[in-house]
């Protein structure tokens, strides 16, 4: 999961998260997974990470170029 997590942001920002932004996207997909409402594991964690991939869109980082 740390390496989809470092994919996905090199995807959206270029860069790696932080260790500290890291830790929090793994905590968030964790607990989506049991909001997802799947019952197959692999299909909850490839939903909780779509949402993860959500919210890094929705982010103000993508958004706005500093």
């Amino acid at each position: 999961l740390p390496k989809l997590v470092d994919a996905a942001y090199e995807a959206a920002f270029g860069r790696a998260p932080d260790k500290e932004e890291r830790l929090i996207a793994i905590e968030f997909i964790g607990q989506q997974q049991t909001l997802t409402g799947e019952k197959s594991p692999e299909t909850a964690i490839a939903a909780a990470f779509g949402d993860f991939c959500h919210a890094l869109l929705n982010s103000n980082e993508f958004l706005y170029v500093e």
